[in-house]
């Protein structure tokens, strides 16, 4: 049996980290289909609110997407490609449905926060829109004029509990 590769170890611990974050959010996540062993696509449907086209200024919403994930060879130096496979209209969605995940890929981000990461893009949370260099101009101003409406909904996914025996820390003045 050869040796397991430092790749295959990392999409490995990715798929886990993504069963999980399916188990914590099946209303929201939903996996169709992971090809490779370890996995290295990924078929997903997000149920969540998000803008399919404007029709004026009007927004048309869907509430299902399939997304579309690929690893490339040189994962996790370099990053995956992300495609979103039904109608949307977005500002870091070119028009043929390759989500920009911006200039700079982290390589400690796991596959499961790139899941969180694409469910925020897709609900326009603010904290994940930027606006100096859109993947679809016209989308970024459309966004942009509607800012005060964003999130379209809350975060679908519930937070994991603190670890035990982890404390918060507080401060507290003496004086």
């Amino acid at each position: 049996m050869a040796a397991e590769t430092a790749q295959s170890r990392r999409l490995r611990t990715d798929f886990a980290k993504v069963q999980a974050l399916l188990d914590r959010a099946p209303a929201f996540l939903e996996l169709e289909s992971a090809a490779g062993d370890p996995p290295s696509r990924y078929l997903l449907s997000y149920r969540c609110l998000s803008v399919e086209r404007v029709e004026g200024e009007q927004a048309v919403f869907r509430d299902v997407h399939q997304v579309e994930i690929k690893v490339p060879s040189g994962y996790p130096l370099e990053p995956p490609t992300v495609r979103i496979l039904t109608p949307i209209y977005h500002p870091h969605v070119f028009t043929s449905g390759q989500v920009c995940l911006g200039s700079r890929w982290q390589v400690g981000e796991g596959m499961d926060n790139l899941l969180l990461r694409i469910g925020a893009i897709l609900r326009f949370e603010p904290a994940y829109l930027d606006f100096k260099s859109p993947a679809n101009l016209e989308a970024a101003q459309w966004a942009a004029a509607h800012l005060a409406d964003f999130p379209l909904e809350p975060d679908p996914v519930p937070a994991l509990p603190a670890a035990p025996g982890k404390r918060d820390v507080t401060w507290k003045d003496v004086g």
